[in-house]
């Protein structure tokens, strides 16, 4: 069930990032000016005309300032969600219902130092690392279980990956 039953606007489609580096953590950042608990995994609307890779590429850069990444897999679904009506309007024009996310597992590939917040327009205040059991706890409202459900699905192919900056990507 969604809280928008009924409601016949398209969802926006978007891309999420699960950044891992050598160590298997994940980049989550917190966004500007939100509550301290707002710390999410990079994510973004697809463009048109994007490929979903281009759009998980173009997101990191303008959200992370990171370019030097490895493809590793993405999600075999689609998770959608609605977000409050009210919330839709001052994003979009309330031209969306809610956002549908496409997932893709990607291996940073390059220093820390290459991590900046300082973009066009900054979304973003603070970046970490972290392990995967404090992701869920970090961010603010969970995106409505899709974390979980991405962790879920993709954590395992993390293990299986050898996450080496100088090697392809191989599964171990």
């Amino acid at each position: 069930m969604t809280m928008n039953e009924g409601d016949q606007r398209p969802y926006r489609p978007c891309v999420g990032v699960m950044l891992v580096n050598t160590n298997r953590k994940i980049l989550i950042a917190r966004r500007c000016g939100g509550d301290v608990g707002a710390w999410q995994m990079p994510q973004g609307g697809i463009e048109q005309g994007e490929t979903l890779w281009q759009a998980g590429l173009r997101e990191l850069k303008e959200e992370v300032g990171v370019r030097s990444v490895r493809w590793l897999a993405e999600s075999k679904d689609w998770h959608a969600y609605d977000i409050p009506q009210e919330l839709s309007r001052v994003l979009w024009q309330g031209q969306f219902r809610g956002l549908c996310q496409k997932w893709i597992l990607m291996a940073f590939t390059g220093e820390d130092a290459e991590i900046t917040l300082e973009g066009d327009h900054p979304e973003f205040e603070a970046w970490r690392w972290a392990a995967p059991s404090e992701i869920v706890p970090l961010t603010l409202f969970d995106n409505c279980g899709i974390y979980e459900r991405v962790l879920e699905e993709l954590w395992p192919q993390v293990l299986s990956f050898d996450l080496n900056p100088m090697k392809a990507a191989q599964r171990i």
